[in-house]
Parts: C-alpha cells; structure tokens; sequence
C-alpha cells in the first residue's frame, strides 16, 4: 500500500473535518442538509488544494474518489443521525455515531490508496510549480500525528465521555478553552520528550499539571477522577499515536 498516500489523505481528513470545521457548522449539518453540503465543498477544495504539490491524473482521480466517498459516508451519518435522535436516544450511545464515522472514513481512505497502489507507484516525489524536489517519510508522519494530538484528540474525549463530564458551572466554556489549551501543550511536550527518547521526564508533566489544581482535585471527588480521566487519557492518546504512526510506519507497508 502506497504509505505517503495514505498519510498525505488522512491529513487531507483531519484538516477539512476537524480544524477547517466551525462548532457553528458542526452543529448546524446535523440539522441541516445544506450546511452538510457545504462542508462536504469546504471538504473537495482542501482536499484539491492540499494534492496540488503532488498532482498527476492518477492521484486527481482518486482524491475525487476521497471526496464522493466522505460525502456518502456523511449523507448516512446525517440520516441515522436524524433517526436515532427522533428516538430520544442517551448521549452515550450518540457517542458511537461518531466513533463509527471517523473508523468508515478511514476505511475508505486505506481502499482507495489500495486501488491507487494496484497501478501506481509510491508518491517519493512532489511536483510544485514545474520542480522535483523529494518527500520525506518522516515529514509526513510527524505531520500527521501533530495534526491528531490537538483538536481531534480533544473532540474525540468529549464526544466519547459526554455523559460522565461533571456539572457546568460558570464561565465553563472559558475554562474549557483554557483546558484544551493545556491539553494541547501537554500533548505537544509529550510527544517532543518521546521523539527525543526521554522516557522519564513525562512523569514531570503531571507533576505540574497536577500542582495547579492540587486544591480542587482534594475538594472535589467528582472534578478529580474527571481530571485523571482526561489526562489518562490524554497520554495513552499520544503514547498510541506515536507507536503507530512514528514507530509502526517506519516499516514500509508493501
């Protein structure tokens, strides 16, 4: 399987479904076909923009290809949507429409770079303006987990722990930009220390993280064992990340 494809499409996904894609309108295309519409278009022109540095017929056609089947996969999504929420249906199982659409996009993803490796060769160069230059691997791999640690890590835990996030008081929605900020850095140091091979000094990033809300993890049981959730499951999200995408794809998928 053409393996700089494959991580140049699920940059392609990241970008256009996660960072290039308001609270405003993920909401409204729940409701709304039209805005469902719109962000399937924001989706083909990121999609065209980000293949220009690696443009051949083959590689147009396929992205085409990427651009139809998010489009399919999201029509379905907004109708089951619809379905289940006229059923009154609890947060915790909506929880898994979101799961199963991020898990069938990738599979679209890995059976359309399949196709294109059938008759194509790997992607080693990219053509800009007329001039050759080579790709790196690692580039591509250290750009695609930087992609995932910040604001798809974040939608992830918040999609899928929902139902068990504590009461909103106020000024909630200001500490949870803080809060994703946090998140965002520690995410970022972990995966510096682990790129450099130190091990040990992530213990150091709890330790600070936790001094600044010593007095409200102490006073607060249901605050405390939120906070560890998310931080827990903030390192295991970085820790995977980077074993699968730094350590696994550095064996070249033939």
């Amino acid at each position: 399987m053409n393996s700089n494809l494959f991580i140049i499409y699920l940059i392609v996904h990241i970008v256009a479904d996660f960072y290039l894609q308001s609270e405003k309108l993920a909401i409204k295309k729940k409701d709304n076909f039209w805005y469902l519409l719109l962000h399937c278009l924001y989706y083909a022109i990121i999609s065209i923009m980000v293949i220009i540095p690696f443009w051949t017929k083959a590689i147009f056609f396929h992205t085409i290809g990427l651009i139809f089947s998010h489009l399919i996969i999201d029509i379905i999504k907004y109708f089951v949507s619809k379905r289940l929420k006229k059923s009154k249906i609890e947060n915790k199982k909506l929880s898994w429409i979101f799961i199963c659409d991020q898990i069938a996009h990738i599979v679209s993803i890995i059976i359309i770079v399949i196709l294109y490796s059938n008759n194509n060769a790997d992607i080693y160069e990219w053509m800009l303006l007329w001039n050759q230059g080579s790709i790196s691997n690692d580039i591509l791999r250290y750009a695609l987990i930087t992609v995932l640690i910040f604001k798809p890590t974040n939608i992830c835990f918040r999609e899928v722990f929902l139902h068990i996030k504590p009461e909103n008081k106020e000024e909630e929605k200001e500490k949870n930009n803080i809060g994703q900020l946090i998140g965002n850095l520690e995410r970022l140091l972990i995966l510096i220390l682990l790129s450099l091979n130190q091990f040990t000094a992530i213990g150091l990033v709890f330790t600070a993280k936790s001094i600044t809300r010593y007095d409200k993890i102490t006073k607060e049981k249901e605050f405390a064992e939120y906070y560890l959730l998310g931080t827990l499951y903030s390192v295991i999200a970085t820790l995977l990340l980077y074993i699968f995408i730094i350590g696994v794809t550095e064996v070249k998928v033939s």
